[in-house]
């Protein structure tokens, strides 16, 4: 409801606020990560399926602000709650319900029984009991007089009913109320076990509280926890039953206001005096002069079940005009007594001018911490947008590289329902249980807005991958121009074949730049190097690791380098570009090309990667998608050329395929030999895999133990043939083809 408290308003980024460092949030000039920050671990993080789209309707009409909860009981079920216009361009709050994972959506209806004098809907709000039960809560308006109320449904047979109708929370109301935010007690041992805090803002300007003890079915009075003019709240319930509730001060686009804490450990009937968390810069409305749709910087929190760190995010403007707008975060390891630096969520280089906004946080049972937001990396314009997810399992300290989710880049500037104060949605869907999360955003992508929904699995197979002959999951990137990247760097943990990074089937992101450094070079034959001295060493990659002969070995044949900081990076993710290249390299190929060749629509000549490309493309080993169909790009009459999306991640089934057609290795296979677990005869990649299985350069993971699956009755490795391949991997496989033996280390003097 913030549009009709604001509508209309564009205001200038302001200044960032200081704050005591001993006891708040604090920042630096750059709003950036500390130096224990600038590792990224080597987790495994969700495979994330295709985008579908969660409203069924058929209209024109637009969806956003979606809320998102997983069952607790069957992790196939998900529900969806959202800002609805499909009735006649009305806003209402709409349910829509899988219970396949997000595949299909039989579930669609208007939340029920809300009272007929409250014909608007909105801010709707979904969360998950520990016994299978999911909330939806909502805000009722006559869109009229100002009056309100707060209500909620619930469902206890994964979506096929809701309770009708909705219980009243605080109704009737004579005032507007505004962003309400439940939270539920799911921990067996606290005493206050499933009971329920509601937390809205009453037009008074002030942040509500009640509380239910009996499921929902009836709430305690309405009383006022905190100051006045806070908005944004957010609760969250820790194991012991402490309720922490966050909220914003001086609240508003573009001021500069104060994240505040106040918490209650009896139950919620009586709440601590509010303390300060850090100082929030908060952009403008719009955020940009280009741009159209509204924003305000509403909070994001979670707690750990299992240590009770704290963590709330924002969207901070303190550096609007190095990074762009930034998605941050703050965490507490007391309760909330002091809280630690302010940090980016996001993995991207810091100065260089791209927008993010709305992070959204989640912890995991395991106390996997889990962040999704989006931001504008991809486009060198800064306007389009794309979803991304990133995760820690050490509570901040490291991080996975960040996934795309969307398969798509949007427009969060079109697509505007009638009435809506140019709204785009003021939070998006996160929820986790086990070894699922589902992440839900509204997007632009078919000219109005829709709720997308994606689910990540954070081990096991791809969800339902796509797979043509040369075997990507990733989608067309929006540029031909590769973006300004990530500049952290990853040190595997794996002492057998690698370890993995996966990343989104359906979406990842581009890694290393192209250009800078090179991944290869002129190649020098191994004989003339043997008794040169090599002195190339890079500050990650010490003996310790398990790919150092590997790297060590490319290097010094000049077929790869590292980065102007003196390091490799071998966690970071290899693009099929520069696969290509450094293959194409390994094996000699050295054969000049026409200037006029173009084989694949999106490598034109002055790709970087053109010359390798073509060169492994004219031995027919690579042959692209063809136009017209995802993931690759529209038809270009006359040619109607495939494309090869040079700067997608390369997988190890992919990889397994190159290096195997570049190294030339045909060796008949058995129909029914298989070495993996994860990979029969029947998938794209058996033979490639075989082959090189067959000529020792990989040899997979253990059965058993993350990132491998359970053990089947021959207790066969597991290859991964879907995740995403790392430098450090890419450097074992083609050492070992193409350079058999050069990686031992008495083959290179060290000076």
């Amino acid at each position: 409801l913030l549009a009709l408290l604001l509508v209309g308003v564009l205001l200038a980024p302001g200044a960032s606020g200081a704050s005591d460092a001993s006891a708040v949030g604090s920042r630096s000039s750059v709003v950036g990560r500390p130096s224990s920050f600038d590792k990224l671990t080597p987790l495994i993080p969700p495979i994330f399926g295709p985008n579908y789209k969660a409203n069924q309707d058929n209209t024109a009409y637009g969806q956003h602000e979606p809320s998102l909860a997983v069952s607790r009981v069957h992790t196939n079920t998900v529900i969806v709650a959202s800002k609805d216009y499909r009735e006649g361009n009305v806003k209402h709050v709409w349910i829509d319900g899988s219970t396949d994972g997000g595949v299909t959506w039989p579930v669609q209806l208007r939340i029920p029984g809300i009272p007929a004098d409250k014909p608007i809907q909105s801010d709707p709000v979904v969360m998950a009991r520990d016994d299978g039960r999911i909330y939806v809560s909502c805000l009722g308006t006559d869109n009229t007089t100002s009056t309100g109320g707060v209500f909620i449904t619930w469902t206890d047979d994964d979506g096929a009913t809701f309770h009708s109708p909705s219980v009243p929370v605080y109704y009737p109301d004579n005032q507007l109320d505004d962003k309400d935010w439940f939270a539920i007690d799911n921990s067996p041992s606290s005493p206050y076990y499933h009971r329920m805090y509601m937390m809205y803002a009453p037009g008074a300007g002030y942040v509500a509280e009640q509380h239910s003890t009996d499921g929902g079915l009836t709430w305690t009075p309405r009383q006022q926890i905190g100051d006045g003019g806070t908005e944004y709240t957010y609760p969250v319930v820790g194991s012991d039953g402490t309720v922490y509730n966050f909220m914003m001060q001086n609240w508003g686009a573009g001021r500069t206001g104060t994240v505040q804490l106040t918490k209650s450990t009896d139950g919620g009937l009586t709440w601590a005096t509010p303390s300060i968390v850090a100082s929030a810069q908060q952009p403008g409305s719009p955020i940009r002069p280009a741009d159209q749709f509204r924003f305000f910087a509403i909070l994001s929190a979670a707690v750990d079940p299992n240590n009770g760190s704290l963590y709330v995010a924002w969207t901070d403007n303190a550096n609007f005009n190095t990074n762009g707008t930034d998605v941050v975060y703050v965490k507490s390891t007391n309760g909330g007594a002091t809280w630690g630096t302010i940090t980016r969520l996001s993995h991207d280089p810091t100065g260089v001018v791209r927008d993010h906004i709305t992070p959204m946080l989640s912890v995991g049972a395991d106390s996997k911490l889990h962040a999704f937001w989006l931001d504008r990396r991809l486009d060198p314009n800064n306007h389009l947008f794309d979803s991304w997810y990133s995760s820690s399992t050490d509570g901040g300290a490291t991080w996975d590289p960040d996934t795309r989710v969307s398969t798509q880049s949007q427009d969060l500037n079109v697509g505007f329902p009638p009435g809506s104060g140019n709204a785009a949605g003021d939070y998006w869907g996160l929820d986790t249980a086990r070894d699922t999360v589902y992440v839900a955003w509204n997007d632009t992508r078919n000219g109005n807005q829709d709720i997308l929904v994606s689910k990540g699995l954070m081990s096991g197979p791809p969800v339902t991958p796509t797979v043509t002959p040369t075997g990507t999951e990733t989608p067309v990137q929006p540029t031909s121009t590769p973006p300004a990247l990530t500049s952290m760097t990853s040190t595997p943990n794996s002492t057998s074949t690698a370890t993995i990074t996966a990343t989104a089937t359906a979406a990842s992101s581009p890694t290393q730049p192209p250009a800078s450094p090179t991944d290869a070079a002129t190649v020098t034959p191994l004989a003339s190097q043997t008794a040169t001295p090599c002195s190339i060493q890079f500050s990650d990659v010490p003996t310790t690791n398990p790919f150092y002969s590997y790297i060590r070995c490319l290097a010094c044949q000049g077929i790869v380098s590292g980065y102007n900081d003196g390091t490799f990076r071998p966690g970071n993710n290899v693009t099929r570009g520069q696969t290509a290249k450094i293959v194409a390299n390994s094996a000699g190929y050295s054969e000049p090309v026409p200037s006029t060749q173009q084989t694949f629509e999106d490598v034109p000549n002055t790709n970087p990667f053109w010359v390798y490309i073509e060169r492994v493309a004219n031995r027919s080993i690579i042959s692209g998608y063809s136009c017209g169909a995802p993931p690759a790009g529209p038809c270009v009459p006359p040619a109607n050329r495939p494309y090869f999306l040079a700067y997608n991640d390369v997988t190890r089934g992919q990889l397994a395929k190159i290096v195997s057609g570049v190294a030339g290795y045909l060796d008949p296979i058995p129909a029914g030999q298989q070495t993996f677990t994860d990979v029969p005869p029947s998938n794209p990649f058996w033979l490639a895999i075989e082959r090189v299985a067959l000529h020792g350069a990989i040899n997979g993971y253990d059965c058993g133990a993350p990132p491998a699956g359970q053990c089947d009755p021959q207790r066969r490795p597991y290859f991964l043939p879907f995740n995403t391949a790392t430098r450090g991997q890419a450097a074992k496989i083609v050492a070992s083809v193409f350079f058999p033996g050069c990686q031992t280390p008495a083959r290179y003097r060290v000076q």
